[in-house]
């Protein structure tokens, strides 16, 4: 077994702890990507234009050590949360990367954490996993919930109609 099994090993025994509820996972969005963690460790990186985990993202399985304004690579990161507008900074193993912009932070339901920890957990392991549309950060297309609203609005006139 080779240094990538362990790595996956790893990585797995993280993402079981958040599938028992024992580890918080946070969907924090840039531009162009979803990073998936357990507490500070990345265990997964998404492509938000095409849905595609990618598995070999310098991300996955380093730490989150903090955030810093984007750009300035010579800044070190501050400890602690990660705040909107900031890099993500990562300590992997052997290098280190920073994100683009942070636009958004999420504690996704548990319902919602079960199901993209089992995805990735698929992809660590090599298993085909299908796209899927990733996340939307506030403010970006909405379309899809809108229109249950106005058919919800629409309905309740109907029966007014038809009961009144």
């Amino acid at each position: 077994m080779g240094e990538s099994s362990e790595r996956g090993g790893e990585l797995q025994q993280v993402i079981d702890t958040a599938i028992a509820g024992e580890a918080t996972h946070f969907l924090i969005l840039t531009g162009d990507f979803e990073y998936h963690l357990v507490n500070e460790t990345c265990v997964g990186v998404r492509r938000r234009g095409t849905g595609l985990w990618l598995s070999s993202h310098p991300a996955v399985g380093s730490r989150l050590l903090g955030g810093a304004q984007p750009g300035r690579d010579e800044q070190a990161p501050q400890p602690g949360p990660v705040r909107v507008g900031e890099a993500m900074c990562f300590d992997g193993t052997g290098e280190s990367f920073r994100s683009d912009g942070v636009l958004n932070v999420e504690v996704p339901p548990t319902r919602t954490t079960a199901s993209a920890m089992t995805t990735i957990s698929r992809v660590l392991r090599g298993l085909p996993v299908y796209p899927v549309p990733a996340a939307t950060p506030p403010g970006g297309p909405r379309a899809f919930s809108i229109l249950p609203v106005a058919l919800m609005v629409t309905l309740v006139g109907v029966l007014r109609d038809v009961i009144g």
